[in-house]
């Protein structure tokens, strides 16, 4: 059993990411998705809605257990602090801003790179439509 942590967002590029991560995923596998949400207060709060209806979408889409984790930090983060609890075999996120002329940029993709303990599937999410 392999334990797997998806990053998330409303980008059609994570999606993407998340979909292929679906397909790899093997019967058995625990999948985590994780939503960042950001700043404070009532606009937090609304994100917050958003962000968990997304996931019950997805969850509901993957047609196997999945565990939803909404979480007010940075995207790189919270990816990988619930990465680290569920001690996670494999990391899976879209590559949407993580190179810019060549290098790393400070993208969420590029920290969790620079940040994980575990292996990190970055799939290539180019041909995603824009959000």
């Amino acid at each position: 059993m392999t334990t797997i942590v998806i990053g998330v967002t409303n980008h059609s590029s994570a999606l993407a990411a998340c979909n292929r991560a679906f397909e790899l995923a093997r019967p058995g596998d625990q999948i985590h998705l994780v939503f960042a949400v950001g700043g404070r207060g009532a606009e937090a709060d609304t994100a917050e809605r958003h962000a968990d209806g997304l996931l019950e979408t997805l969850q509901l889409s993957s047609k196997r257990p999945v565990s939803v984790h909404t979480v007010r930090d940075e995207p790189h983060q919270a990816i990988l602090d619930v990465a680290a609890r569920t001690k996670a075999d494999l990391i899976v996120i879209g590559n949407r801003g993580m190179v810019r002329n060549g290098r790393f940029t400070k993208a969420a993709p590029a920290r969790v790179l620079r940040g994980a303990t575990c292996s990190v599937l970055v799939v290539d999410t180019s041909d995603a439509a824009p959000a």
